[in-house]
């Protein structure tokens, strides 16, 4: 591939396509999500004096990398276990064994902790509490990294663990015949950043896989296990990331899912701009290992929308940057701008 030669060029090429991109580098989730079905062309022309829509998200498709809102830990009132007097939790932070171990929920609801002393524990769920006794420790201790567990309660009551990128993680008392799928009903689902096929139950000394997109997403039902007292359930976050860039209302980086394609992340984007040029939209990818090219796959969007060419909306990988031009658009201005995947991977992975 031809690459500019004169270093004046390619800082003035560079300068530009960096100003459209950091217009709106607010950073984006994007959520498993069904194969997408083609929709109304978000580049078709619109009555006079009214602007293109461009087409809805998915809800649960790709969505704007934000900084995560606090976990509703409220729970379900009857579900959502509650500190009493005569529990035994064992608080656990990270790196500091003189602040951890089996601590005795007393009579008057309160825990005792070195450096902290007195801390109410009673009617608070173990989220709660864990984010009371890390705010405590963090006046002492340099971002504590703090996990409560109910080693025994006062009524003997058995407990099952959510953790991870679901909606209401915590602590919740076992049900007979419980499954994963109940639990995660229970939690209200996952986030838009849960990587739902590397989740898994750590079950006494056990560690088992389970693929939740398998049983969420495509209703496998062999992929539903049946819980045991003490299972903790992990869902973890999704690493893969994409960059949106070009012509759409929410150019930035976005997670995705392993089932994301290229009309998932323009409409987590809030959809193209009315000047886009959809015919020409482009998939720069990281080249193969030895070689120097920035490899980019054009794609024909409007016959996607009008005609169905599912060949045209691809799936994504991680490190993908998804450019929507305008008309008239230079791709080769774009990639010797862009240069080499250093560019690509300091905005995708920073």
């Amino acid at each position: 591939m031809d690459r500019v030669r004169s270093p004046w060029r390619l800082a003035l090429v560079a300068a530009a396509v960096m100003t459209m991109v950091w217009a709106g580098m607010a950073p984006a989730v994007i959520a498993a999500a069904p194969p997408s079905s083609p929709s109304p062309d978000p580049s078709a022309p619109s009555a006079p004096g009214q602007q293109a829509t461009p087409p809805a998200p998915n809800p649960s498709g790709p969505q704007p990398v934000v900084p995560p809102a606090p976990a509703d830990t409220t729970g379900p009132a009857s579900l959502e276990y509650r500190v009493s007097p005569g529990d035994i939790l064992t608080i656990s932070v990270l790196g500091e064994a003189e602040v951890s171990g089996p601590f005795l929920v007393a009579p008057d609801g309160t825990i005792s902790m070195q450096l902290i002393g007195q801390v109410q524990a009673e009617g608070l769920t173990l989220p709660e509490l864990t984010d009371k006794v890390t705010q405590a420790l963090s006046k002492f201790i340099r971002k504590p990294q703090v996990a409560i567990a109910i080693q025994s309660t006062s009524g003997n009551q058995k407990f099952v663990y959510l953790l991870g990128q679901v909606n209401r993680p915590g602590a919740y008392p076992m049900q007979a015949g419980w499954t994963i799928a109940a639990l995660m009903a229970t939690a209200g689902g996952f986030t838009g950043a849960a990587e739902l096929p590397r989740s898994f139950i750590l079950r006494k000394d056990q560690t088992l896989p389970v693929n939740l997109e398998k049983l969420l997403i495509d209703g496998d039902t062999d992929a539903n296990v049946e819980l045991l007292p003490g299972d903790v359930v992990i869902v973890p976050e999704t690493k893969a990331r994409v960059l949106v860039a070009g012509y759409v209302q929410k150019p930035g980086p976005y997670l995705i899912q392993p089932t994301d394609r290229v009309v998932d992340a323009i409409a987590a984007a809030g959809g193209p701009l009315p000047s886009a040029q959809m015919k020409d939209v482009g998939v720069i990818r990281k080249s193969a290992a030895g070689t120097k090219d920035v490899p980019v796959t054009h794609l024909d969007l409007t016959a996607y929308y009008k005609s169905g060419d599912t060949k045209q909306n691809i799936l994504l990988q991680d490190g993908d940057v998804v450019y929507v031009p305008n008309p008239g658009f230079n791709w080769l201005n774009v990639l010797n701008a862009i240069g080499s995947v250093a560019w690509i991977t300091y905005w995708i992975h920073p």
